[in-house]
């Protein structure tokens, strides 16, 4: 093959380093100044509370404030939209569930951004899991005898959800299509309303998360039957897994960083290795074991492949059950 002419490859040289040298820079001189951390979710619940004790390690680590933002609404468009319109420079974060650009982009028919074009994840940070739970007196003790309970009455039984469209919606969706049982839905403004019904009697069954759900299981309020995760949660050890009946369930969810894309890759980078190092401090790690989540700490391009993945699963199960919001 002929060689280029020298004064051709310093201009391809010189090219290339155009690009690669504003990168370097910016990463150098990263971070300029103090983040944001926005929060989709109002303070008080269990993402704002990983949030903030994920920012305060970052903090330490970039000698920088992070000061965390909640922008509640719409199931975390809000936030996330205004992280996609922010800076590109990695001084803004968003902290999110996944479904915000797994299960969102399928349920809402008009979204003003493309959360997986516009937005590039930092890592995935922690797992968290959602149990089965029925009322105490509720004639099944496993997760077979609630199949063939439920296949016994046919849409004679309810189950609660936090809302159209949320997690526990989905998940319960995810299971009635693949055991061919027919439960009926009736959707709450959030989780306590939810629950406050579940324990009343007025529903018979609702997932919720692991988190929320292990003070009412110890109480002896309510019964789990299973967890929606591949592994069974360290909280809750003698509670079997759906997939161990299902093979292959899994409708857990998980919460990550993301920020605006863009953003230089060393930049990503930087951030990646300040959450990680946040992740690893074991009064954060012991936290997450308590609360039922399991840390996990992923490289951007594995969180994009599993968004990707999930993205597609959840597609097919809203389709299917025609679930949208206006």
């Amino acid at each position: 093959m002929p060689t280029l002419p020298l004064p051709r490859r310093r201009v391809l040289l010189a090219g290339a380093l155009a690009g690669v040298l504003p990168s370097i820079a910016g990463a150098q001189n990263f971070p300029g100044g103090p983040l944001r951390m926005i929060v989709g979710f109002p303070p008080g619940g269990i993402a704002d509370a990983a949030a903030r004790s994920i920012a305060a390690e970052m903090a330490k680590d970039l000698s920088q404030p992070v000061v965390v933002e909640n922008r509640p609404g719409a199931a975390g468009n809000v936030a996330a939209e205004a992280v996609a319109r922010s800076p590109a420079d990695g001084h803004t974060l968003l902290y999110a569930v996944a479904s915000a650009f797994t299960a969102n982009p399928h349920l809402y028919a008009k979204m003003a951004f493309d959360p997986l074009r516009d937005l590039v994840p930092v890592t995935e940070t922690v797992l968290g899991g959602m149990v089965l739970l029925v009322r105490p007196e509720f004639r099944a003790a496993t997760l077979r005898e609630w199949i063939a309970a439920v296949k016994s009455q046919p849409g004679r039984l309810s189950y609660a959800s936090y809302g159209n469209g949320s997690f526990p919606h989905l998940n319960m969706e995810l299971l009635k299509s693949l055991t061919g049982t027919h439960v009926v839905h009736i959707p709450y403004r959030g989780a306590a309303p939810a629950m406050q019904d579940l324990l009343g009697g007025q529903v018979d069954m609702m997932f919720d998360q692991s988190a929320t759900a292990i003070a009412q299981i110890r109480a002896g309020r309510v019964r789990p039957l299973a967890v929606n995760t591949l592994r069974r949660l360290a909280a809750l050890p003698e509670v079997p897994t759906i997939a161990e009946t299902l093979q292959g369930f899994d409708g857990s969810g998980w919460q990550g960083l993301w920020v605006a894309a863009g953003t230089p890759p060393a930049v990503v980078q930087r951030l990646h290795e300040s959450a990680v190092r946040a992740l690893a401090v074991a009064e954060v790690r012991q936290r997450f074991v308590d609360a039922g989540l399991e840390v996990v700490g992923s490289t951007p391009e594995q969180a994009r492949m599993k968004m990707e993945r999930e993205s597609a699963k959840w597609k097919q199960v809203i389709d299917l059950a025609r679930i949208r919001i206006e």
